[in-house]
């Protein structure tokens, strides 16, 4: 979609930020994460610098980050045959990983320790051929590797 990525502070958008945003005059602004990480003061901040109403000021949330992550790639619905994995545990691989992802039509999925039942169930809906892990073991262990990848088609 070539849009940009702002990370924001829980309660408000720096100067920078407002600027940017006022520059771009979006359409449709994605807030992703719930009202605990990104505030409704936020939501509202943005709604008054692009004139949006409501419908146009979507907030995609679950109830951590993991199941966030799941709930954008379920939004966005990206078409592409494999998926990106990255460690919710710290952002700078998922970050990095993103423009690889938007390149390849592929989602980017962050996991802990271990895969929840509404990850291996999107995963099995839908016909993966493929995946890119961002990180080394350390980030996401072997077993969630090997995990997952019996869950992609051979």
């Amino acid at each position: 979609m070539q849009s940009p990525i702002f990370l924001v502070t829980k309660d408000g958008l720096s100067n920078d930020i407002k600027e940017a945003i006022a520059k771009i005059m979006p359409s449709k602004v994605y807030i992703i994460g719930g009202t605990a990480v990104i505030s409704a003061a936020v939501e509202e901040q943005a709604a008054q610098l692009t004139s949006l109403d409501k419908t146009n000021i979507v907030r995609i949330a679950g109830q951590d980050r993991y199941e966030t992550s799941l709930a954008a790639a379920k939004y966005f619905n990206e078409a592409g045959g494999s998926i990106c994995i990255a460690t919710g545990n710290d952002f700078p691989d998922a970050l990095a990983g993103s423009v690889y992802a938007a390149k390849h039509n592929s989602p980017i999925i962050l996991v802990d320790s271990s895969l929840s039942n509404s990850f291996v169930e999107y995963l099995k809906s839908r016909k993966l051929s493929g995946m890119t892990l961002f990180g080394g073991e350390g980030a996401v262990n072997k077993g969630i590797e090997e995990q997952l990848w019996s869950l992609i088609e051979k």
